[in-house]
């Protein structure tokens, strides 16, 4: 039996409210197309689901029947309808975003921030993972974007937006004074403490394949996690430590300096990325979009 899903809304709407006039007002149809519908389903089913009386109607024990499931039903389509309208309109919604703690500190917080005041009502969940393993959730469609740091790898299955380039830099605090103004290479680096990150992290892979090509090994005296804690720890003048210079455009001078290195060390390209494959939703475009025009990329 095939039946328009509209004459089950106006069954619906007369159902509930036991009136032909107030369903009409409802549905902004004039009240005889109500009553046609009504007669046309009972029609079709071979059933009366309305008693009439001079002042009122009432529903027939099949009418009682049928409201019972399709009381349900309309209501689903109804809430499922405001469901799209209020993502579409950015009043709901979910993105969920994969990030290093190190990235996320230096290249998310303020689109994040903004993002926020713009769309109180979107959640947004991040899964803090370095960046090899956000590229895989990525691919695998368990997050809507990750920001990642870029390596030579072929990525066939991503969209890449690039949105930041930033060099490597050598800091130390002013334990290491000597070594101000002066021009070193990285060879004279060697005799000092030398902290980076771990050596999973792509930041490493990215400055070790450049050591490679160099003919030159550097074995750090601490790893970490954390570019963060890399600035922290070489504050405290535990070593001198390898980072990016975005990760330090916020200390104060006073407590740690740039050293002047011969070589012109790599940049690393920090991206956002998500597979081509699964389209974004409304709130994950919107979030891209502002990441974009933050970072002036495409």
């Amino acid at each position: 039996m095939n039946i328009n899903y509209d004459y089950y809304k106006i069954f619906y709407h007369v159902a509930k409210n036991l009136s032909f006039s107030k369903s009409a007002n409802e549905l902004y149809i004039s009240q005889s197309a109500v009553s046609q519908s009504i007669k046309t389903l009972e029609d079709k089913l071979g059933i009366s689901l309305f008693l009439r009386h001079k002042r009122k109607i009432t529903l027939t024990k099949e009418g009682e029947k049928l409201f019972e499931y399709i009381k349900p039903a309309i209501e689903n389509i109804i809430s499922g309808e405001n469901l799209v309208k209020s993502i579409k309109t950015l009043e709901s919604g979910q993105i969920t975003i994969g990030v290093s703690d190190t990235l996320c500190r230096y290249y998310l917080l303020d689109c994040l921030k903004t993002f926020n005041n713009l769309y109180p009502h979107i959640k947004i969940k991040i899964i803090n993972k370095p960046s090899p393993k956000t590229i895989e959730l990525a691919l695998l469609g368990e997050c809507d974007f990750s920001i990642v740091n870029l390596t030579e790898s072929t990525y066939i299955d991503l969209t890449i937006h690039i949105i930041k380039e930033s060099k490597l830099t050598f800091i130390a605090s002013h334990k290491f004074e000597h070594l101000k103004d002066i021009s070193l290479s990285l060879e004279d680096l060697i005799k000092y403490p030398i902290l980076m990150l771990s050596k999973n992290s792509t930041t490493r892979k990215v400055f070790n394949k450049y050591l490679e090509k160099s003919n030159l090994h550097i074995t750090p005296e601490l790893e970490s996690e954390s570019m963060g804690l890399l600035v922290d720890l070489c504050k405290i003048g535990l070593g001198i430590s390898l980072v990016s210079e975005d990760s330090i455009l916020k200390e104060k001078k006073e407590e740690i300096f740039m050293l002047d290195i011969k070589e012109t060390l790599p940049q690393i390209s920090i991206a956002l990325v998500h597979n081509k494959n699964i389209p974004l939703s409304h709130s994950a475009n919107t979030f891209l979009d502002l990441i974009k025009r933050n970072y002036n990329t495409r």
